[in-house]
């Protein structure tokens, strides 16, 4: 996998799960969609997320094994707060979405962006509402 598209890719992927969290879907849904709907390298990463599930893997072993083929220090930060969060929030009504929102913006300044991912933020917003990023509501 190449970590350097990838990692421009990162942002978006996290900005469109905290759209679709808020919208009430789950992560594993909100992976599921864009998986389908992502630009490569994306697809292919959170496909093989998705495989390990199936296969019967938990998703502590399926990020273990993301991060494997996709080693960065910015996808290991998502990945920690999403397991840090998602025990806590069933219990206790933590938010994943407000938690991820800061690894986003910051994880874009420091990366970039890829402007393939555009075409599907743009869709993902006329279907599940909200505003767009700056950088793509300037394309």
């Amino acid at each position: 996998m190449n970590t350097a598209a990838l990692d421009r890719q990162l942002s978006d992927i996290v900005y469109m799960l905290i759209k679709a969290l808020r919208s009430g879907y789950s992560v594993r849904e909100s992976l599921e969609a864009l998986a389908e709907t992502a630009p490569e390298p994306a697809a292919s990463a959170l496909k093989g997320w998705l495989a390990d599930l199936e296969s019967g893997c938990t998703y502590d072993e399926a990020f273990v094994n993301l991060q494997a083929v996709w080693p960065s220090p910015y996808l290991a930060q998502i990945v920690a707060t999403i397991v840090a969060t998602v025990p806590r929030s069933q219990g206790s009504g933590g938010n994943l979405a407000t938690q991820l929102e800061p690894l986003a913006e910051q994880i874009y300044q420091a990366v970039g962006t890829d402007q393939a991912f555009y075409p599907e933020m743009r869709r993902q917003a006329e279907r599940l509402g909200g505003p767009l990023p700056d950088r793509v509501q300037k394309e």
